[in-house]
């Protein structure tokens, strides 16, 4: 899948939850666009699509992020404006991630290994 992006787009849906049912696709998921729902967290189960390279999770009620974000290696951006993030987990194994967009939270600080 090298150079192929594979997108799945589900964005206003009024999603509360992560599908959990998006963990099935594995590795064949480089992009996840989940704007625009109200879901307030994104669980466990997102470390599993490990070769996921852009996250956008915009106009959310999201307030904590998993530390299973430490999975996603190749995770180079990272989109989450407009949500109730209070605290970002230290990850470190986000070591690929290049852009950090998070506007309208109520962030205080970032982690060490974010700055």
């Amino acid at each position: 899948m090298e150079g192929h992006t594979s997108t799945l787009d589900i964005s206003q849906l009024g999603l509360t939850q992560y599908p959990r049912e998006i963990t099935d696709l594995g590795s064949s998921v480089t992009k996840l666009v989940l704007d625009d729902n109200k879901m307030m967290d994104l669980t466990d189960n997102i470390g599993a699509l490990y070769n996921l390279e852009e996250l956008s999770a915009d106009k959310n009620q999201i307030f904590s992020l998993s530390f299973s974000f430490n999975s996603l290696t190749a995770l180079t951006l990272l989109s989450l404006p407009r949500n109730a993030i209070v605290s970002l987990p230290n990850v470190p194994g986000l070591i690929s991630l290049r852009k950090l967009h998070m506007p309208h939270n109520q962030l205080t600080e970032l982690p060490k290994n974010i700055r």
